[in-house]
């Protein structure tokens, strides 16, 4: 006999089942004392069993006996002999139910058995509870027992055609716990019409401007790869095509979830190895350090588990994305990466998904968007244009952004009279060859439509790398008049400037290159890049970590540009600041490549030199070349003898002290910094005796003076607070716990170990955190605080 009926499964797991088997000396017996206490309940609350896993599956007709028995039964394994943690789940929904006959019954088979979707989306919601946690996929309105209902949103389950809400049973004085995002599960939100994973922090993907159209054939596809087991998928297509934008809508809605985060690494400004590792590792917010970045990041893949890593951009360093893709992929199996490229990369078992222009619906589809975004609703005569615009555009999206943007002044019609003109020269041309064409007159059409200072502002703003600040375009942009905000703006409503985030702008590397190539304005971008340098050589470095290090590419060309220049002064505090960034975040090499790149011009200013010798010395300690590091710092040392040098000889001398007490020769290195102690005093500048008290701290340590080494960690606290540097407050209260831990004084010692972790954490400095947790993890577990270490 067959019913169906509306009726509520209770599907229960116990938590770490396999460990509490391995650690009780009978676990049948506790096993078997958990089915008797539940199967008590069942009977109880009139439900029928249907089901094990862990737990048990349990079949009730009414909500009020499903939300009694979750909580009865977490109530139960809390007094077993041995206590037990349970994950519940309730789905509601209609169960079709299918009785059996006496004799199949008598033949072994079971009473009864259950169909339909509510049993899957039980097994799917109780997969996101945590230990002692009851969620429900319906509202299951509380009683008056004191229980509570707390809903944690929309859900999407896998296999379920919309979102579901999800609501959590909470006891007296119990708070909410946001469920766990798990492969088959995970919360989602609606923006700009579309179901979006929520985000809980641990991806990094630029922010889309207007609705994405089309492409759910090749969403699916690229799904449908990784999940046969293709975990290196390149995105194939011209320029302009839309690769970038697929690669994000599948990383945000795809039919895949990542529970180890979708990361996005921008490969335009790489020329080498050195830049791919560098935009890898502010993609996936990695600090590198060490003689193997490569294998860091490889590493820190491997840590996220499922995870795609989009590397946008392939083409503009294949031979080494070649070497480390490949890499990659056997040390991170579980990731996907996900490469935009012009060409393939050339690695075996490399899965080529080629992006062709949209279909001619979704050409048009996505010109009127685009059209509408602009401030224009097309009428009849305009729509009964767009089909033939459209094919004339080649249905490229970049080239159909571009051509909306102009529809304020340029109806459609009048957009299409104008292409025929310009595209007889291209009827012979292969695809690829007419595709970039289309571009190139596409743009011409929408430069030929800006201002002059529209023009000089759109060349100015390619001197910028990896994206610029309104504050940022104000100090290098020159107008003609018109505030630069207001200018900015035009461009980005026209599509020439993209907005990427946290407030700063960008360009399309299509944009940029064609930008660039207009010779009217290559005197307004010269001089561009001469303010560009001065700008960013002068930025004060604790802006370098409020900001996020976003600006590091910014760096590295005022650095280039001025070394080409022969602006000295603007080349060495530009590369000064390079290794603010590139020693905590890495790649140490690139930096190496920088001091050594300077160096090869010959005849510096000493001081010059000087400077470049200790940021070379720098980065040769960091990748453990410590003799040759020692070198360098004493050839700095000579060069800056002049008195007006003080600043430069503190810091030479804090960085040679380092090595020198590392090896034993701790007098030297104190000798040495009491030695700039009249210096320190003539420049009365906080950061710089910061520095050199705590420089004095790390000597004395390694002298085993600890309340000499503590006395001076203070000193260099106190300078680090008033100067308003948290990087340095940070890395002094992790010492100056050290100095109290190995001192015996071990709750001041958490306390200050507990402060640097929060201000590392907070800046961003993962590097300094991971110190400082690390410290504060073995003092605990040396207290016999095992869990809390």
């Amino acid at each position: 006999m067959v019913h169906s009926a509306w009726q509520f499964i209770v599907a229960t797991d116990i938590v770490d089942s396999t460990r509490v088997a391995s650690e009780v000396a009978d676990a049948s017996a506790l096993w078997a004392e958990h089915d008797r206490a539940a199967r008590d309940l069942v009977r109880a609350h009139g439900g029928r069993e249907i089901g094990r896993t862990d737990g048990i599956v349990v079949l009730f007709e009414g909500a009020a006996q499903a939300r009694t028995f979750a909580a009865e039964y977490h109530d139960a394994l809390s007094r077993l002999s041995t206590p037990l943690l349970a994950r519940v789940a309730i789905a509601g929904g209609t169960v079709v139910v299918r009785e059996n006959r006496a004799e199949d019954i008598a033949l072994g088979a079971v009473p009864f058995e259950v169909d339909g979707p509510v049993l899957p989306i039980a097994m799917r919601v109780q997969a996101m509870c945590g230990g002692g946690q009851t969620l429900a996929s319906v509202n299951l309105k509380a009683d008056g027992s004191g229980q509570r209902l707390h809903s944690h949103g929309l859900w999407r389950l896998k296999g379920e055609p919309a979102p579901i809400e999800v609501f959590e049973f909470l006891g007296t004085g119990t708070h909410p716990r946001r469920p766990r995002d798990v492969e088959k599960a995970f919360q989602v939100e609606r923006i700009d019409g579309e179901w979006q994973p929520v985000s809980v922090g641990h991806s990094r993907l630029p922010r889309m401007e207007g609705r994405f159209v089309g492409r759910e054939d090749q969403i699916r596809d690229i799904g449908d790869r990784i999940e046969a087991g293709e975990h290196l998928i390149t995105l194939l297509g011209t320029g302009g095509v839309g690769k970038t934008r697929l690669a994000l809508q599948f990383a945000r809605c795809g039919p895949v979830y990542f529970e180890g985060g979708a990361w996005f690494c921008d490969l335009s400004a790489a020329a080498d190895e050195d830049g791919v590792l560098q935009a890898v590792s502010q993609g996936l917010g990695v600090p590198l350090a060490g003689a193997d970045p490569a294998g860091l990041l490889g590493h820190a893949m491997a840590g996220r588990g499922r995870c795609v890593v989009i590397l946008d951009n392939a083409e503009s360093a294949v031979q080494a994305v070649s070497a480390l893709a490949a890499q990659w992929r056997v040390a991170a199996p579980q990731a996907t990466l996900l490469l935009t490229s012009r060409t393939l990369i050339g690695v075996a078992g490399e899965s080529a998904v080629e992006v062709e222009p949209l279909t001619p619906t979704e050409a048009g589809l996505l010109f009127e968007h685009r059209a509408q975004g602009a401030g224009v609703t097309l009428g009849d005569a305009d729509k009964g244009s767009v089909p033939l615009l459209v094919d004339a555009l080649d249905r490229l999206p970049l080239a159909l952004e571009l051509s909306a943007a102009r529809t304020p002044s340029m109806s459609p019609a009048q957009q299409v009279a104008h292409m025929r003109e310009r595209r007889r020269w291209m009827t012979a041309a292969g695809n690829v060859q007419r595709r970039h064409g289309t571009l190139a007159q596409v743009f011409e059409a929408s430069w030929l439509l800006l201002s002059s200072n529209e023009r000089s502002v759109l060349a100015q703003c390619t001197v910028f790398e990896g994206g610029f600040s309104l504050e940022d375009a104000i100090a290098v942009v020159h107008t003609d008049g018109d505030w630069v905000g207001a200018v900015l703006g035009s461009l980005v409503s026209k599509s020439l400037l993209r907005r990427q985030g946290n407030g700063r702008l960008g360009l399309l590397q299509t944009v940029r290159d064609e930008a660039e190539a207009r010779e009217e304005v290559t005197p307004d971008r010269t001089r561009a890049t001469a303010r560009h340098g001065r700008h960013f050589a002068s930025l004060d470095e604790r802006v370098l970590w409020t900001a996020g290090f976003c600006d590091l590419d910014n760096l590295i060309a005022a650095f280039e540009h001025a070394l080409a220049r022969s602006d000295h002064d603007t080349a060495t505090k530009a590369l000064s600041l390079c290794a603010e960034v590139l020693l905590v975040r890495g790649p140490v090499r690139r930096l190496r490549s920088l001091a050594l790149q300077a160096l090869a011009v010959g005849d510096l200013p000493a001081s010059m030199e000087a400077e470049v010798s200790r940021v070379l010395g720098n980065a040769l300690y960091a990748l453990g070349q410590r003799e040759e590091s020692v070198q360098r710092y004493r050839t700095g040392l000579q060069l800056c003898a002049s008195s007006d040098a003080r600043g430069l000889r503190i810091r030479l001398a804090c960085a040679l002290s380092t090595p020198l007490a590392r090896s034993g020769q701790t007098s030297e290195a104190m000798a040495l910094l009491q030695r700039r102690d009249e210096d320190d005093a003539l420049l009365d500048d906080p950061v710089r005796g910061c520095a050199l008290a705590n420089a004095k701290g790390a000597v004395t340590m390694a002298a085993q003076s600890m309340p000499e080494a503590i006395g001076h960690f203070e000193r260099a606290l106190l300078l680090a607070t008033a100067a308003g540097h948290r990087r340095w407050e940070g890395g002094v209260r992790g010492n100056l716990g050290g100095a109290l831990y190995l001192s015996g004084r071990r709750a001041e010692a958490r306390h200050h170990y507990e402060a640097a972790l929060s201000i590392a954490s907070g800046i961003g400095d993962r590097a300094w955190a991971a110190n400082a947790q690390c410290n504060l993890g073995l003092m605990l577990l040396e207290d016999g605080r095992r869990d809390e270490a």
